[in-house]
């Protein structure tokens, strides 16, 4: 997640690798070796993102002076920088010249472990634009299709992390929240500004090795950045989230109550409940990988509903997926998720990061091919992906669309080619949109 570089396809499997997919019960096999504040912050969701990666720090290490007969403390700085630097071409019918932009991300940020209990992170996010801003849609409205990619320097996250126990831990501050797969509130990491949230956030590690995770959310940072219309959500949100592992996988059940105000004139208020099952199973020489999900939404008087419902099957280095997702609607409400990872659900060409008031139901099928070593580039994967959207209520087809990945690693750093083409039925226009994405982290 902190390091994605490419666009959806090339997520792994659904199931197999979405923010808290694997079952709970295994968090304890990933927590070993970590000290007590380390193994509670993995067990937070709101704080998966913020571990690194093996060999991606550069850790300054000094011995903390006892003021007692007691054994001496280390407190530990750890500096990190990720980069990424993204082309991005996009074009619909009738919308005018294409659109396209170069940028370069780079986010620093520092940790400081004051003690086994107290952990303070500040970071920093600069996204720099090497193309002039009227060839892009989002800067020059007299463009084609929005790159939601501006010019953006501003503080993504400063929190401070306290876990007074093994079971529990907390986090006060701007903060990355990402629950489940981020269907519902995640970080959009896609985009190169990253979706953060001012919060009080608390995870509580259960009997049976459940986790609870709850927060009240006052402010979210949006993708656009704050100096963009749009790009702050002034919120009174809480959410509650509860994984439980279950034989052969994991049942969370979860309530989402926003209150979302971006600053120029649309406010979203509703109440989500609902509960996913994923699951998986290794028979023989296959793996296979299974969802189920539904929840209710309360906007208002009225009470669109949502479910999810897909498997996936692995042999070797080939894969195949399928999976129907339906977002409803009641009387012309149709069921929202603005805090969302979008861009991971409803194909990769962003038509639909707002539900139609009619609703959507969305097929969707994919291939994957793990490729291996191409030369000197390694871990070489390739994805095709189709979805055909229809609408949830009504008749006719809003559109469908085709999408492709290839990604590697060369020399530590990720690179992908992808590609996803939209073709328009009753919904939007024909859209084509390009990425080329390198990235590397420190």
């Amino acid at each position: 997640m902190g390091h994605s570089g490419s666009i959806s396809l090339l997520r792994g499997n659904w199931f197999k690798n979405a923010p808290g997919a694997e079952p709970v019960g295994d968090v304890s096999s990933r927590r070993r070796g970590m000290t007590a504040p380390a193994s509670i912050r993995f067990a937070i969701g709101t704080l998966a993102l913020a571990l690194p990666t093996p060999g991606a720090a550069q850790e300054i290490m000094h011995e903390v002076l006892p003021t007692d007969a007691a054994a001496p403390r280390q407190a530990r700085a750890t500096l990190r920088v990720e980069t990424r630097a993204r082309y991005e071409f996009a074009e619909a019918a009738g919308a005018g010249a294409a659109s396209e932009a170069l940028t370069i991300r780079i986010r620093p940020s520092l940790e400081f472990t004051a003690s086994p209990q107290i952990n303070i992170l500040g970071e920093v996010e600069a996204i720099a634009t090497l193309l002039p801003d009227r060839r892009n849609g989002f800067l020059n409205p007299a463009r084609g299709p929005a790159i939601a990619d501006a010019r953006t320097l501003e503080l993504n996250r400063l929190q401070i992390e306290w876990a007074p126990s093994e079971a529990i831990g907390l986090t006060l501050g701007r903060q990355r929240i990402s629950l489940d797969d981020e269907r519902f509130i995640g970080t959009v990491d896609f985009r190169q500004n990253q979706q953060t949230y001012d919060a009080l956030s608390a995870a509580w590690q259960l009997p049976g090795r459940a986790v609870l995770q709850a927060g009240y959310i006052w402010r979210v940072g949006r993708i656009l950045g704050a100096d963009q219309p749009g790009g702050v959500f002034d919120s009174d949100s809480f959410y509650a989230n509860l994984a439980v592992p279950v034989p052969g996988g994991q049942v969370s059940l979860y309530h989402y109550d926003l209150d979302l105000d971006d600053r120029i004139g649309s406010v979203v208020t509703s109440r989500t409940t609902g509960v996913a099952w994923r699951g998986r199973a290794f028979p023989s020489d296959l793996s296979l990988f299974w969802e189920l999900a539904y929840a209710r939404q309360h906007s208002g008087s009225r009470t669109p509903e949502y479910w999810r419902a897909g498997a996936s099957v692995e042999r070797g280095e080939l894969g195949f997926a399928l999976r129907a997702e339906r977002l409803g609607s009641d009387d012309g409400t149709a069921f929202q998720t603005p805090l969302a990872t979008l861009h991971r659900f409803q194909g990769a060409a962003d038509l639909f990061l707002e539900t139609p008031a009619q609703g959507i139901t969305d097929i969707e099928a994919r291939a994957t091919w793990r490729i291996g070593s191409l030369g000197p580039a390694r871990a070489a994967l390739l994805a095709i992906q189709f979805n055909r959207f229809d609408p949830a209520s009504g008749s006719g087809r809003l559109g469908e669309e085709w999408g492709a990945e290839l990604a590697t690693t060369l020399v530590d750093t990720r690179l992908s080619l992808a590609a996803a083409h939209y073709r328009a039925a009753s919904f939007g226009a024909d859209t084509t949109r390009v990425w080329i994405t390198a990235s590397r982290d420190f």
